[in-house]
């Protein structure tokens, strides 16, 4: 079974003239992607050729991961953390805000984190499941 939320990224772009410098450029669009990926050349003049082959990180400078529960019963506490990953060369600060439909936040809903170049802060929510007849409540209305 293929897993259709993976986008393959994947991009020929033909034959290239390089410069004096053995340099060429090309622009292409790559989908709401983060990670690595390779960048390969093959190179050819006349009767030579070669090949190269590079590793790149495409990332947004700042990603939120919540990490929740799949399910929740009525009544239930959880700690959801949030990850803020900066792959910024620089101190970033954020401003995390939780905006719930259905669960309700034990304390703030709103935390400030500074984080460090290229590193990974986190604030952390706690959240409770509503009971039963107030979810359906507020679901159906």
């Amino acid at each position: 079974m293929p897993a259709r939320r993976i986008k393959i990224v994947s991009y020929w772009s033909g034959i290239a003239q390089a410069g004096g410098g053995g340099e060429a450029e090309f622009e292409f669009d790559i989908p709401q992607f983060s990670g690595q990926v390779r960048l390969m050349a093959v190179a050819y003049k006349n009767e030579r050729f070669g090949s190269a082959a590079s590793e790149m990180t495409v990332a947004d400078p700042i990603v939120l991961s919540p990490a929740l529960p799949r399910f929740m019963s009525p009544g239930d506490t959880v700690t959801m953390p949030v990850t803020i990953s900066n792959t910024t060369s620089g101190t970033a600060s954020a401003a995390v805000r939780l905006k719930s439909n259905g669960l309700r936040t034990i304390g703030d809903d709103q935390q400030n984190v500074s984080v460090a170049a290229n590193s990974e802060g986190r604030a952390v929510f706690q959240l409770v499941a509503p009971l039963r007849s107030a979810w359906l409540r507020s679901t159906w209305k």
